[in-house]
């Protein structure tokens, strides 16, 4: 069960934003995107809907 809990999903392909799109439906509180391409990780993230945000790279040690 991932209602009110945070996640941080690698990547912004195809299966990455389908997990997204799927922890957002199931109540996550924050859904984390971080990809190489900023522009995919902010696509993918709005997948989530309020609960996706992009992540840098270089901010993924603070994420997890």
């Amino acid at each position: 069960d991932v209602a009110g809990r945070r996640a941080v999903v690698l990547g912004a392909g195809g299966a990455a934003r389908a997990v997204v799109h799927a922890l957002g439906l199931a109540g996550a509180v924050e859904v984390a995107v971080a990809n190489r391409t900023a522009e995919r990780a902010v696509t993918a993230a709005e997948l989530a809907g309020a609960a996706g945000r992009a992540l840098e790279p270089s901010s993924l040690r603070e994420a997890v």
